[in-house]
């Protein structure tokens, strides 16, 4: 790495930063803070919603996958596009219709007071396995960057930035921007990371295939290995493809993020199209983002294919915009914590501290407590990336905690369409289903339990073959399959569904529930105007990069600066024209009210 891409770093940082201190004014409440008081722009809830899919593993795991297997890595990335689809379709209105804070309260409204407190618990729990994610990125972070011999932030054996210190300085700055701007500032930097991520494979996606050892497509194809552009291989089979569709269709219609993009919008209509704009992305990206290891494997079979995908755009990107792929290895960790800080800390918030700890107070200081809780969380989230590697049992939690999330997820998805299971609906699949889950991921897999005992061989060998298809199968399917026996047997309406009948009624009497944004509201531009002005920096930034790299870089930067430009002129447009309608509606109306009051008088 070079001065460039470290400035290139430390102004991203800023970037960051500086949209949590522009959209501190945008939280007067915690309403505001936790669900953006249902206003979002169905584009930046939609755009943050794909990025929160986006992890540091996703480029070791998937970017690992595409360089052995090829073009199966497209066909798996494209089932959350049609798992999109589903959970945009028939889950995202039901979310939005209920006029929620959080997704904590439709489980209160459909469980119960016990169920909402056993889902905040766990979910925490679950935020503190996220430490090992970060610990994931700083381990690959940290090596990359030199520091001065004898420096603070130095690993004494390696010369490195200390893997400790890249982690305390990544939790700071995801907690430092969600806590100053909550869910405002999750939205923004998650658009922001979004921009970045995609030129930097429009970058590197041209320059790999000008490289001299691919020669373009037809080098490319003529080249790759036996089966390298089947849509499935090995353990990635048709079978694995529809149940990891069915697995997303769960998560992207029931975990907390993702209900909260669905939440904070100002209808069930924009949570639909929020739903299907995460869609087309994840049916057009994957042909882009998992192009750069594939044609790796051409340049070079031999590599370490977990870190192919940073060797790959590392080997052909200009000074500076390695800076910003490492930032974006950053970027795609930060979008998933800074959503579980932001969420979790709202149920937090509503549901312990405003009901048990501080049950009446100003506005004021449930924000300020809001934010003391998102401070809270990431020391678990920080205290779990310094802890869970040091005691060596980071993956045997995880193991254990993979499954629990379908578990607790199911019973969500049910609650929507169901008028019999209550609070049993909650506990059962995971009496059921749990025991199995852990024999599988403790005592069948490599080196578990039962490893050795031949009357067990054959089982874990298949399970070994097939572990991702059995765990979907265990983590969801066998849940699914408890509540429908649960449902077959159960009679009458629960009083969790009677609830919800009533919360629905109570929407539509107030007002509250239209099914789409009401044009009599002047629609707030500072989303537009955000990243209109995040285009305009990156614009400048690349055509900087441009001059400094070689010349098919040189051309590349000037390309993607200049649609870059074009995409922020259209985005203002957009502002002035929605602005105008708006205040011309607002006209109409005022002249409307004016006319009726004269011919009453």
């Amino acid at each position: 790495m070079g001065n460039l891409d470290y400035v290139m770093m430390l102004v991203y940082f800023a970037g960051l930063i500086a949209i949590g201190v522009l959209t501190i004014r945008k939280n007067r409440d915690t309403a505001d803070m936790f669900a953006a008081s249902g206003s979002s722009p169905w584009w930046i809830s939609g755009t943050s919603a794909f990025m929160s899919m986006f992890s540091a593993g996703t480029f070791v795991v998937w970017g690992g996958i595409a360089y052995r297997y090829g073009l199966v890595s497209i066909s798996i990335s494209l089932t959350y596009g049609v798992a999109a689809l589903f959970a945009g379709r028939f889950i995202a209105g039901k979310w939005n219709a209920l006029k929620l804070k959080s997704p904590a309260e439709f489980i209160e409204l459909r469980f119960g007071k016990e169920a909402v407190q056993f889902y905040v618990w766990v979910l925490t729990i679950l935020v503190f396995a996220g430490g090992g994610a970060v610990y994931g990125l700083s381990t690959m972070v940290s090596a990359l960057i030199e520091m001065p011999e004898g420096h603070f932030l130095a690993d004494p054996e390696t010369g490195s930035l200390s893997v400790q210190w890249a982690s305390v300085i990544i939790v700071s700055v995801v907690v430092l921007y969600t806590m100053l701007g909550g869910l405002w500032a999750v939205l923004m930097t998650d658009v922001l990371q979004f921009i970045i991520l995609t030129v930097g494979v429009v970058f590197a996606v041209p320059l790999l295939l000008g490289h001299e050892a691919v020669g373009g497509f037809s080098g490319f194809f003529a080249q790759a290995p036996e089966g390298f552009l089947s849509p499935t291989a090995q353990e990635f089979t048709w079978f694995f493809l529809g149940l990891w569709m069915v697995y997303h269709i769960v998560i992207l219609g029931a975990r907390w993020p993702f209900a909260q993009r669905w939440i904070c919008v100002p209808s069930k209509k924009d949570a639909r199209k929020a739903g299907y704009l995460f869609a087309v992305l994840y049916l057009i990206s994957p042909w882009f983002w998992m192009l750069p290891p594939m044609l790796y494997r051409v340049i070079d079979a031999g590599a370490d294919y977990e870190q192919a995908y940073m060797l790959a755009v590392d080997s052909v990107l200009p000074a500076g915009m390695v800076g910003l792929m490492i930032a974006a290895l950053f970027s795609a960790t930060a979008s998933m914590q800074d959503s579980s800080f932001n969420v979790i800390a709202g149920a937090i918030q509503t549901e312990v501290y405003e009901k048990y700890i501080k049950k009446s107070a100003s506005d004021l200081h449930y924000l300020i407590a809001g934010r003391v809780i998102t401070v809270l969380l990431g020391l678990v989230v920080l205290i779990g990336a310094l802890l869970i590697p040091i005691v060596g049992t980071y993956t045997g939690f995880i193991l254990a905690l993979s499954l629990i999330q379908g578990m607790l997820l199911v019973p969500t998805i049910w609650g929507f369409f169901s008028r019999k299971l209550g609070f049993n609906a909650v506990y059962m699949p995971i009496l059921v289903s749990g025991p199995p889950a852990l024999l599988m991921k403790f005592g069948l897999r490599d080196g578990g339990w039962f490893a050795g005992i031949g009357v067990f061989q054959p089982l874990a060998e298949y399970y070994q073959t097939h572990m991702r298809a059995a765990d979907v199968l265990v983590g969801v399917g066998l849940p699914a399959l408890v509540l429908l026996v649960m449902e077959l047997m159960s009679k009458g309406e629960s009083e969790g569904h009677k609830r919800i009948k009533q919360r629905l009624k109570e929407v539509k009497e107030q007002g509250a529930y239209k099914d789409s944004e009401p044009t009599t509201t002047v629609i707030d531009p500072m989303p537009a105007r955000m990243v209109a002005a995040m285009l305009g920096i990156l614009t400048v930034a690349f055509i900087a990069i441009s001059f400094m790299g070689e010349h098919v870089g040189m051309i590349l930067g000037f390309a993607a600066a200049l649609g870059l430009l074009c995409v922020g002129v259209l985005v203002a447009l957009k502002i002035a024209l929605k602005r105008s309608a708006s205040v011309e509606d607002l006209a109409y109306e005022a002249e409307s009210n004016t006319g009726e009051d004269e011919s009453n008088n």
